[in-house]
């Protein structure tokens, strides 16, 4: 199974929050991508339901979609200013976006899934992927992929990229940027502590 998260493409106030000229370029650059890299049909599709987001979303090329809204990936929606390091400024919008995951794998398991929101969304998606919480979660502000452009995308999978096998008990991880791939992407890299893509048989993993 393949989840592919996705930062909304470039906005402004001047058009409402809608996408720039240079976001619509951003959001035609991950269709490019992911008609390239995942010609399979993704059945699952999500956003914030903020208008960047649906923007975005609607530029995909993905006619199989139809695509919901979860205000749980709101950004805006959540208020205050997180120190980096430290997890406990974080917790409330980790609580919403945790909870968002563990639907998605009880409701469609085993299926692929897009979701497009925003930057604060996806730290959080990979705080719960990755087990980066408690003394982990300065690790987001540190690897190479810390900061979520726009249109950059996050893709997980249980399906190993070296022999193709699926392990739901294994993830693998890959950021790309797909209109300047030379400034986020690298290499598939197995999680050493994560959630798989399945509602853990001992409940919702405690915030540490």
């Amino acid at each position: 199974m393949v989840e592919i998260h996705i930062r909304h493409g470039q906005a402004s106030a001047e058009t409402g929050w809608g996408l720039t000229k240079e976001g619509k370029r951003q959001a035609q650059a991950v269709a490019a991508y992911l008609q390239t890299h995942y010609p399979e049909a993704f059945t699952i599709g999500v956003h914030s339901g903020s208008r960047r987001a649906m923007e975005t979303a609607q530029l995909l090329g993905l006619p199989d979609i139809e695509w919901a809204n979860d205000a749980r990936l709101r950004e805006a929606d959540w208020q205050g200013n997180p120190e980096p390091r430290k997890f406990e400024p974080w917790q409330e919008m980790y609580a919403q976006v945790a909870a968002a995951c563990r639907d998605w794998d009880t409701q469609s398991a085993g299926k692929n899934r897009v979701v497009v929101s925003h930057g604060g969304t996806m730290r959080m998606v990979r705080a719960y992927r990755e087990g980066l919480t408690g003394s982990r979660f300065h690790l987001l502000f540190e690897e190479p992929y810390k900061y979520f452009t726009n249109c950059q995308i996050l893709i997980y999978t249980n399906e190993s990229p070296k022999n193709g096998t699926i392990d739901p008990e294994k993830l693998w991880v890959k950021s790309v940027c797909p209109w300047d791939e030379g400034r986020f992407g690298h290499d598939w890299v197995r999680s050493a502590t994560f959630l798989p893509f399945r509602r853990p048989s001992n409940g919702p993993r405690p915030i540490r």
